[in-house]
């Protein structure tokens, strides 16, 4: 996940570093910063994944 912000932007920047984004060069504008985050989807913590994880496991018990 990556998110571009102004490199004058102090609050965003504290807000990315806070929550564990890494900061590179934005490719295209040297005015922008850019923060990345990996993203691990089988993570059980995310909304999205445990929906996903109960989902299946629906799924294999009606197969049964």
């Amino acid at each position: 996940m990556f998110g571009d912000t102004l490199r004058s932007n102090e609050a965003m920047i504290t807000l990315a570093r806070k929550s564990g984004f890494a900061f590179t060069r934005h490719p295209d504008d040297w005015k922008l910063a850019r923060f990345e985050k990996p993203v691990d989807p089988m993570r059980q913590d995310i909304p999205c994944a445990s929906w996903k994880l109960a989902a299946e496991q629906r799924v294999a018990a009606m197969m049964v």
